[in-house]
């Protein structure tokens, strides 16, 4: 259901937050006289029947507690998903130039977290990557091999594996109607999305070389998806992490570093325009799924749209990593600035939407999942640098003497 949420007696909070059980659903900020008068706010969708407590602070972390009211939750064999009511729409992000600046800052803190300490990490192991194997008895790398054509029966049921693995990011996924609207709302959007991203480079390479591309799926893909579920779960991250499936479109032209760069950039950009395009297309659609009786067609299309959103900009954040194997690689290879515009990119949308003050998507993630993130960060830093430093100041060897 959707809330419409007001009160007053708030002229000394700069930000009201909103919370139902102590999980933060979202934010509103007071008008000049103290009082508060906000909608679009969602009770989240794994929440069980009966009474619930609603309460308000000035606090983000909701310690301090300025008002309560009881809201009673009845059952309903159909609701919205906890992995879509936690999206923010349009109306709940701040422009004002403040909080623009300190998603900036945020994401360019990201972006050297992050993109440091990988590309000292990777142009490492790319200088180094033959010892490293030897390290570990690995054989020596031999010729790529061509795939075979992907097979379009293979492509759909991977997919459709991908989507029912996202599905239990939510709590209640299990043998309900429920759960099939979120399994095909999810399976839909990976679909399109794994089908329309590469539309840039389609027509280039239709283009140059007659080739539209067969579809392809990357099955290892699916072990990426299982970890970042179970991770979700065991941090109580929720509504969690989706990063989409590894498929697309191959092509069998070969094309150099340059247009390969240039052609992934495109591709990208592309993808973050169908996010936000989804992200403003969601508004009237979770308008009628918010609706008392609402028809379940429009909670799989809300389904649907939410997941792009989410799959675009997400993605975009980790796949221009300039790490090998990555895209980030090819782009930051072919032009630095693109890059660079690409990271921020992704860093800021998902900063300033997933993470602001207005969005009930940080409401179910604790204190032991940012401890847990920060940790991450600063534990690969210091690996990165272990690792570059152990190549770099290590004893030259000498090379044995030609017999």
């Amino acid at each position: 259901m959707g809330l419409e949420i007001a009160g007053a007696g708030y002229r000394d909070c700069r930000f009201v937050y909103l919370f139902l059980d102590g999980q933060r659903i979202g934010t509103v900020r007071p008008g000049a006289g103290g009082t508060i008068d906000g909608d679009g706010f969602s009770v989240p969708g794994d929440t069980s029947p009966g009474s619930h407590q609603v309460t308000t602070s000035c606090q983000s972390s909701g310690r301090s507690v300025r008002a309560t009211t009881t809201f009673m939750v009845t059952a309903s064999s159909m609701h919205r998903s906890g992995f879509v009511t936690a999206i923010p729409q349009p109306h709940q992000i701040s422009l004002a130039l403040g909080d623009l600046a300190t998603s900036a800052i945020a994401a360019l803190l990201i972006l050297l977290l992050f993109a440091f300490p990988y590309e000292l990490f990777n142009s490492t192991v790319e200088e180094n990557y033959d010892e490293i194997r030897r390290w570990f008895r690995l054989p020596a790398r031999a010729a790529a091999v061509a795939r075979s054509k992907a097979r379009t029966a293979a492509f759909f049921v991977l997919n459709l594996a991908a989507a029912a693995v996202y599905g239990f990011l939510s709590p209640d996924f299990g043998l309900n109607v429920n759960s099939l609207v979120l399994l095909l709302g999810m399976f839909v959007a990976l679909v399109v999305m794994s089908a329309v991203f590469s539309l840039p480079a389609a027509v280039v390479i239709h283009r140059r070389f007659g080739e539209w591309g067969r579809l392809n799926f990357l099955p290892g893909s699916l072990g990426i998806s299982v970890v970042m579920v179970v991770m979700s779960r065991l941090l109580h991250f929720q509504p969690g992490y989706v990063y989409g499936a590894m498929a697309g479109l191959a092509f069998r032209s070969a094309l150099n570093e340059s247009t390969q760069g240039r052609l992934t950039a495109a591709n990208w950009f592309f993808s973050l325009l169908l996010a936000i395009g989804a992200w403003f297309a969601r508004v009237p659609v979770s308008e009628a799924a918010a609706q008392p009786d609402a028809s379940v067609w429009w909670m799989g299309v809300e389904v649907c749209l939410a997941l792009i959103f989410l799959w675009g900009i997400e993605s975009l954040a980790v796949a221009m990593l300039p790490m090998r194997f990555l895209d980030g690689r090819k782009v930051i290879d072919w032009n630095r600035t693109m890059w660079a515009v690409l990271m921020f990119l992704g860093a800021f949308v998902t900063v300033h939407i997933l993470l602001s003050a207005g969005s009930g998507y940080v409401g179910q993630t604790g204190e032991q999942v940012r401890f847990a993130v920060l940790l991450l960060f600063l534990g690969f830093g210091a690996f990165s640098v272990s690792v570059w430093a152990y190549f770099r100041y290590r004893p030259q060897r000498r090379e044995p003497a030609p017999t």
